[in-house]
């Protein structure tokens, strides 16, 4: 990337605040259909949370934050361009066991490829539930073509029914029954109803945290239902090298196709002309125009600052109104050798989840949105050096640890061990030894394998990406209140703004969070389409 714009030799037609993964994708797509595209990124490196970079200690390579790239790789985009990405050195690796967790017994139930090693699995803890595994995967196979429908379709401009997604009479009677289950019950009633015991529920539930849905939130179920049986038919995908090899493949294919990728770029604000977004003007005095307008990967409280007062008091309200889930804390570390599991099961799962029922689960996201440090957290473990051992020097290892939810705001702590109530060095360091320990009682001699540490604490995350508002990774609530048609609010689901030449795009409109470029392929085809 340039750190200079000195090189914009003809002045773009569109300008991308924010070089995430949408805004990337939406900038190759309209580069390549001819457009003079120019993305402005605030780092020196691309990517918002997707990047990868030396953490710890040289040679040892960390996802600052998605690391899972399942998404992508099923996405339309991959699909469509993936010679293209695999010429530029993108190589993903399949994780053949992907995920898994411990019991409150210390038993690990781990979900692979393998569909009768599952079933044998689940049936050590629950014949029943190795029964309810089928039902769960029947339900799949009749309901995703019509929810993966969904997640590549704009978001409807509807009524309350909204969340069924459609005229009911668009869905058929075998689909619509499960699928309104999965798309508005909690994970508590979803699960209850198909499962007897609390680890096959929390194995399931564990990936509803790695959004925002706790055991307990309405419309829970989608994404635990879709990861679950995605990964069990395929794997996790995660790229050889790091994450970050995606943004590095995306950016040369925008400059190759003639558009402008510039580091290092501070917008302070969108510009006007007639009422229309006209450019962006950086913190550094110069001012840059373009024709076809602006697109602002940002949240909803960073476009009204960017705007200066030309939205409307009824969008600048909705804007402020705009929630975010909890904190993240994500730990990483420099590994002489992996854990030592107690379970030989999970020293083969890319995902070790710690939370070993929905109770549990449930506490910790409690005590996080509450503004306490959990007292027994909600831990998610990535170990991607077994299957990509290019991420560190021979013989050795990261960890990547996601702890949910973490609150950047400290009123004090569940288990009366830590009186401060402000993050610095020593808060978190004290919160990293609460998770080291906690992931110690499953993989004993953790600690004396530690080479190196960074911990990224809910406010440094944000000072990574400033979408990431308090260490929420999803840049926004993924509640039904602010899902679908309600992303990033009411009635401008379509990623226009109610400025023409205005645009959204980013985890805070529709998709959402997570690593896929869905938003900004629903905006490029919006704007080749000429709906403007």
């Amino acid at each position: 990337m340039s750190e200079s714009l000195f090189e914009v030799k003809r002045e773009p037609e569109i300008i991308f605040i924010g070089a995430g993964i949408n805004s990337l994708c939406a900038a190759f797509i309209l580069a390549k259909e001819g457009w003079r595209v120019l993305v402005l990124n605030l780092n020196t490196t691309p990517g918002g949370a997707i990047r990868t970079l030396e953490l710890t200690l040289p040679g040892f390579l960390h996802d600052i934050g998605a690391t899972n790239l399942s998404m992508f790789a099923g996405s339309e985009f991959y699909t469509e361009h993936r010679e293209v990405l695999a010429e530029k050195g993108l190589k993903f690796i399949v994780a053949e066991h992907s995920f898994g967790s411990f019991a409150a017994d210390d038993q690990f139930l781990g979900v692979s490829r393998d569909l009768d090693a599952n079933l044998r699995s689940i049936a050590c803890f629950s014949k029943a539930d190795a029964e309810a595994w089928k039902d769960w995967r029947e339900d799949y196979d009749r309901c995703s073509p019509t929810l993966f429908q969904l997640l590549a379709s704009p978001a409807a401009q509807t009524g309350p029914l909204e969340l069924v997604f459609g005229r009911t009479g668009d869905i058929p009677p075998s689909v619509s029954t499960p699928l309104r289950g999965i798309l508005l019950d909690s994970l508590r009633e979803n699960l209850g109803r198909r499962f007897q015991s609390d680890i096959v529920q929390a194995l399931i539930a564990a990936w509803a945290m790695h959004l925002d849905y706790a055991p307990d939130i309405s419309g829970g179920c989608w994404m635990p239902f879709l990861e679950t049986n995605g990964d069990e038919r395929n794997g996790i995908l995660i790229a050889r090298g790091g994450s970050g090899n995606i943004i590095r493949a995306i950016v040369e294919l925008v400059q190759e196709c003639g558009g402008n990728v510039a580091a290092k770029q501070v917008v302070q604000e969108i510009l006007f002309d007639k009422g229309r977004a006209s450019g962006v003007g950086l913190a550094s005095g110069q001012e840059l125009r373009c024709s076809r307008g602006v697109v602002a990967s940002v949240t909803p409280q960073a476009l009204v600052r960017l705007t200066r007062g030309n939205l409307s008091d009824a969008i600048v309200k909705e804007a402020e109104n705009y929630r975010y889930g909890p904190g993240t804390m994500v730990i990483h570390l420099a590994l002489s050798r992996l854990p030592d599991w107690k379970d030989e099961a999970a020293r083969r799962s890319f995902y070790v989840h710690v939370g070993p029922s929905l109770d549990y689960t449930a506490a910790a996201y409690q005590e996080g949105v509450a503004g306490m440090l959990p007292s027994h957290p909600f831990i998610v473990v990535g170990q991607p050096t077994i299957f990509d051992s290019t991420r560190a020097p021979d013989g050795q290892h990261v960890l990547w640890i996601m702890v949910r939810a973490i609150p950047a705001e400290i009123r004090g702590d569940a288990a009366c061990e830590i009186k401060e109530q402000v993050w610095n060095p020593e808060v978190a360091k004290k919160v990293a030894d609460r998770v080291i320990r906690k992931i110690s009682r499953y993989a004993p001699g953790l600690p004396d394998r530690i080479l190196g540490m960074t911990i990224h604490t809910p406010l440094e995350l944000q000072q990574l990406n400033p979408n990431l508002v308090n260490g929420d990774l999803n840049a926004g609530s993924l509640h039904l209140s602010q899902f679908y048609g309600n992303r990033p609010f009411t009635g401008y689901a379509n990623h226009e703004m109610p400025i023409p030449g205005l645009y959204m795009c980013g985890a805070s409109t529709w998709l959402g969070g997570s690593a896929t470029p869905g938003s900004g392929m629903l905006l490029a085809r919006k704007l080749l389409c000429g709906n403007s």
